[in-house]
C-alpha cells in the first residue's frame, strides 16, 4: 500500500504537481511523511512494516473488534457513551462516518444500538483494535525501530493524525508523534479543517478507491473554491482515473503548462494546488493527503 501511494505521487510529479502541504491516514501517514521528506522511502517501509508486525506481535485476551459506522457524528458520541464497556471513535473520518473500535462485546453492542437507532454500522476484519488502547504495547517496539532511522524535520507543511494540527519540527517530536499514533484516533475531520484553514482547496485522493474525496466532500463540500478528486479507482479502471484526475486539475488551472511556438517557449504558471492520498473502504488504513505547487507540464 505504501509503494503504491508513492508510486502515484511520484507519477503526479512526472505531470507537474508536487505537493505543499500532506496528511496520511493511519499507514497513509508514513507516505506523506515520504512525500515531506520527513523520511526516504526505505526508511518509511522499513518503519511501516515494523508498525504492522508489532500491532500483529499484540496478544491480550481480548484483541477488540473494529466497526464502520454511517451516522452524524454527535450520535455516534452520544452512542458511545451509552455502551457498556471500553469503545471509542478511532477514526474520525467526516460528519457522517467514523470507524468505532475496542472490546469486543462493547463493540458489538455498540453495533446493535446504532442499528436500533436506524444508522448503518458494519464490523470490519481486522486481527486488531487498531488506533486504540489495545494496541498500544506495540508503540515501544516501534519507537525502538525509529529512533534508528533516518528522520529530518520536514520540507513542506505536515499534518497528524494524533492532533489534526501541523507537524512538529523537532525530530524527537516527530518520533513521538509516531510512537503515539498507533494506539491514538485519527482525527481525519480535523486534519481537514486544518488544512483548509491553511489554504488548500484542491484535494487529490493518491491511491486506490475514493473513501478520502467522500470524506473531503462530506466535510469541505460546502466550502467556495473546495476541488476533489481521485487518481485510480479499480471499477473506473487505473488509466482512466489517473487521466480524469490529471484533467481535472489543468481544467481547475493547477499546473504551469509550456507553450511552444517556434523557438520562442512561454511558460504560464497556474495557482497553487493541493492533494490528497489514499484510501481503503469500511477501514481508512492507509491514507494520505496532500498539496501540490506549480511545476511545468510537457
Amino acid at each position: 500500500m505504501l509503494t503504491m501511494d508513492t508510486a502515484l505521487y511520484k507519477l503526479l510529479a512526472e505531470y507537474g504537481f508536487e505537493p505543499d502541504m500532506v496528511m496520511g491516514h493511519s499507514l497513509g501517514e508514513y507516505a506523506a511523511l515520504i512525500a515531506a521528506g520527513v523520511m526516504p522511502f526505505a526508511h518509511a517501509l522499513e518503519a511501516a512494516a515494523a508498525r504492522g508486525a508489532e500491532m500483529t506481535r499484540v496478544s491480550v485476551e481480548d484483541n477488540g473488534w473494529m466497526a464502520a459506522v454511517m451516522a452524524p457524528l454527535s450520535v455516534i458520541e452520544e452512542t458511545l457513551k451509552e455502551v457498556d464497556g471500553y469503545v471509542v471513535a478511532a477514526n474520525i473520518n467526516s460528519y457522517n462516518q467514523c470507524v468505532v473500535g475496542g472490546a469486543s462485546k462493547a463493540v458489538e453492542q455498540a453495533i446493535q444500538r446504532f442499528e436500533k437507532k436506524g444508522y448503518r454500522a458494519v464490523r470490519i476484519p481486522v486481527s486488531h483494535a487498531f488506533h486504540t488502547r489495545i494496541v498500544a504495547p506495540a508503540s515501544k517496539p516501534l519507537r525502538k525501530v525509529l529512533d534508528r532511522l533516518s528522520i529530518s524535520s520536514p520540507r513542506i507543511p505536515l499534518v497528524a493524525n494524533v492532533t489534526g494540527e501541523l507537524y512538529p519540527t523537532g525530530v524527537e517530536e516527530i518520533k513521538d508523534i509516531l510512537e503515539r499514533q498507533i494506539a491514538s484516533p485519527v482525527q481525519w475531520v480535523k486534519g481537514l479543517e486544518t488544512m483548509h484553514r491553511e489554504g488548500v482547496r484542491c484535494f487529490v485522493e493518491v491511491g486506490p478507491k475514493r473513501a478520502l474525496k467522500g470524506f473531503v466532500d462530506d466535510v469541505l463540500g460546502d466550502q467556495p473554491g473546495v476541488w476533489s478528486l481521485l487518481t485510480n479507482h479499480p471499477k473506473t479502471g487505473e488509466l482512466e482515473s489517473f487521466n480524469q484526475a490529471l484533467c481535472g486539475l489543468y481544467a481547475a488551472g493547477y499546473g504551469a503548462v509550456e507553450h511552444i511556438a517556434g523557438s520562442e517557449r512561454r511558460v504560464e504558471p497556474a495557482p497553487v494546488v493541493v492533494h490528497d492520498v489514499r484510501s481503503s473502504s469500511g477501514n481508512d488504513e492507509g491514507k494520505c493527503t496532500y498539496a501540490t505547487v506549480n511545476r511545468r507540464f510537457q
